[in-house]
């Protein structure tokens, strides 16, 4: 079920909540937080919602430059799902075996990646890759048991991670790719860090991800975005010191994903331009909203979440919904038509302040 929405938004997810926070048609008028440099655009919000009997809590997580969509739900019982959505069309997504499954790109070919947990054994998770014909295929980095398959392009390369756990205390993440053959390549770390997760992954290979800090989920540091071209990082934040983490990059170059405080709390998403500017974005009315993917025509996806009280039963409410924004102008001095018509070119892979 699709909404729309008619709201103006000013642009300007204990440890395992901090997990959650990190791997887990309305006029909107956008803001930089940058007065001074005056730049505005203007996003129309679709609010989308899985239409099945009981479901509840729509995830949107990728989207192809067809406009299919991948998710995931909670049914009336209360397991997890994915989904696909082409054209006005939804399909349930669960991998044999599974007690929760998510679905989380999608490319031009139908191709969706995900992960889903072992129905005999939760603490093992897969990776998988569900293909145009409709075959599964887990995607596990060899010799490990808690995997993400995240991010595939038109190549079928495949971005993802996976956990370690040395001991309760500790968490060590990887970062691998997985080439349309089956091999797998880790990601080496970009130094003196608590690991790298990359999510997004365009055509050319540039992928999009974070950079944890040596302090890893403790976040006593701040979290910062990276792109990732071979061996080349390229670091970047948000304004005001927020936590990074972008989710996906289009062949464009423009990069999506989310920007929160230290406590997570009025989490916002953000795209940023080829050219490094960063714009923070709302929601209408949400206290989260988490930007999950964009293609190449600029429509963003993902989802935000709406707390309320129930006054008749004295309790907090807390609602989450799939979005689809998509761009309506942009305006301003620093206006950027590159974003939208220039830079399909192997230059545009570089960016000043690249380094190996």
């Amino acid at each position: 079920m699709t909404t729309p929405m008619s709201t103006a938004a000013l642009l300007s997810s204990s440890t395992l909540f901090t997990l959650a926070a990190l791997f887990g048609a309305l006029p909107a008028q956008a803001a930089s937080p940058d007065a001074e440099r005056a730049i505005q655009f203007e996003l129309d919000f679709d609010v989308v919602d899985v239409p099945f009997d009981g479901a509840t809590n729509t995830e949107i997580f990728g989207i192809n430059n067809a406009g299919h969509i991948v998710g995931s739900y909670l049914d009336a019982d209360g397991v997890r799902h994915g989904f696909v959505r082409r054209y006005e069309t939804f399909e349930s997504i669960t991998a044999p075996g599974s007690t929760n499954t998510r679905s989380f790109g999608i490319n031009d070919w139908g191709d969706i990646t995900g992960f889903y947990r072992d129905a005999d054994n939760p603490s093992i998770q897969h990776g998988y890759l569900l293909d145009w014909c409709g075959t599964f295929t887990d995607v596990d980095f060899p010799d490990q048991t808690f995997n993400y398959a995240w991010g595939i392009n038109n190549r079928r390369q495949i971005t993802g991670y996976f956990f370690e756990f040395p001991s309760a205390e500790e968490i060590v993440i990887t970062s691998f790719l997985r080439q349309r053959d089956g091999s797998y390549v880790s990601v080496p770390s970009s130094g003196g860090d608590g690991g790298n997760v990359f999510r997004g992954i365009n055509d050319r290979g540039v992928r999009a991800g974070w950079n944890l800090p040596e302090s890893g989920f403790v976040l006593t540091e701040q979290i910062e975005g990276m792109r990732h071209k071979k061996r080349k990082f390229r670091r970047f934040t948000a304004p005001d010191g927020l936590h990074t983490l972008p989710n996906d990059i289009n062949n464009r170059g423009v990069i999506v994903g989310h920007a929160a405080p230290s406590d997570f709390s009025e989490t916002h998403g953000f795209r940023r331009s080829r050219r490094g500017r960063i714009d923070l974005f709302q929601v209408p009315g949400a206290e989260t909203t988490v930007a999950q993917g964009i293609n190449d025509r600029g429509v963003i996806v993902g989802w935000f979440e709406i707390h309320d009280h129930d006054h008749d039963h004295d309790q907090e409410i807390h609602a989450v919904h799939g979005f689809v924004g998509r761009l309506v102008k942009s305006t301003g001095s620093c206006h950027e038509p590159d974003d939208h018509e220039e830079g399909d070119h192997e230059e545009g892979d570089h960016e000043e302040g690249d380094h190996e």
